[in-house]
């Protein structure tokens, strides 16, 4: 076995090592050096260009925005702590926008240039979307559905089917809402105000409660505790009836307490009128007259 003296130059200092202790100990102080340089924190002033995979076990911090990918695109203007990812972003936990304060709105930005985006106004405190928002699936709410909301004087529509060719809409010009097909109530509907059945609309002021009918009206019961009008023919049991059957038309009231009132008719002959009514303590009594109205 080979030994390797090293002897000094003198006493009380430290004197001149051979060559090869002398390397070895520079070796040991470089290794040690680039050691303790590696796992301290490392401030870069400048662009750090690698060609390889950059991988930070720890935490990376900048002063600045971060963009990841080859360029910036869009109308971005990036602050301190933004972060610009040119491709795809996924992320395994989640994703919180705008969580260092809650007075602010927040916003997602798609599309070149960000022209589209999703963003949660926090006054009034509601998401907007800059386009429409189609739902696929089922949509529920647990509040208020507001349509045409944004302006007081457009047209709003609620469409249904594949295509949108079915739809019920808000037509602000006349004040009314529209349906392009047909309407079923299985249950009652009723109106404050009057009922126009066909495409004709009334030619005078109609009260509350009126029915305007532009075609044939045809029923098995009507009961009718206003007025009723007709500008045609009123045909009672003419159509459909049975041999030998008897049509039955009552005037007057179902009310038990009104027996002993009189009903009206209401005959018109050109441009007069003559009125006819039944009275008497039995309703035995048949009255007209041009002159006398009874109603």
């Amino acid at each position: 076995m080979r030994r390797i003296f090293a002897r000094w130059a003198g006493t009380g200092a430290v004197g001149r090592r051979s060559p090869v202790i002398r390397s070895t100990l520079l070796t040991v102080l470089a290794a040690t050096l680039v050691a303790a340089t590696v796992l301290a924190a490392t401030t870069i002033s400048t662009n750090v260009v690698t060609e390889g995979t950059l991988a930070v076990t720890g935490r990376a911090t900048t002063s600045a925005s971060l963009v990841i990918g080859t360029s910036q695109s869009g109308p971005f203007d990036l602050g301190a702590g933004d972060l610009f990812v040119g491709g795809e972003a996924t992320t395994t936990g989640n994703l919180g926008v705008g969580n260092s304060s809650n007075a602010d709105d927040d916003s997602l930005f798609f599309d070149q240039h960000g022209a589209e985006a999703l963003w949660w106004d926090d006054s009034p405190g509601q998401f907007q979307v800059t386009d429409d928002l189609i739902v696929n699936g089922a949509a529920t709410t647990t509040g208020t559905l507001a349509i045409g909301t944004s302006a007081a004087s457009d047209d709003d529509y609620l469409f249904f089917d594949d295509g949108w060719t079915e739809a019920l809409w808000w037509d602000n010009d006349p004040g009314q809402f529209q349906l392009t097909d047909d309407l079923l109530v299985s249950g009652n509907a009723t109106t404050t105000g009057y009922l126009v059945v066909g495409g004709t609309n009334p030619t005078s002021n109609l009260a509350a409660g009126s029915l305007w009918v532009s075609g044939t009206a045809s029923s098995t019961n009507v009961v009718v505790s206003g007025q009723a009008t007709t500008t045609g023919n009123l045909s009672v049991g003419h159509s459909n009836q049975t041999a030998n059957s008897t049509t039955t038309v009552t005037f007057g009231s179902y009310e038990a307490t009104s027996v002993n009132q009189g009903v009206c008719l209401k005959i018109r002959q050109g441009t007069a009128f003559v009125w006819c009514y039944i009275g008497g303590a039995n309703g035995t009594t048949l009255t007209c007259s041009k002159t006398i109205s009874c109603e």
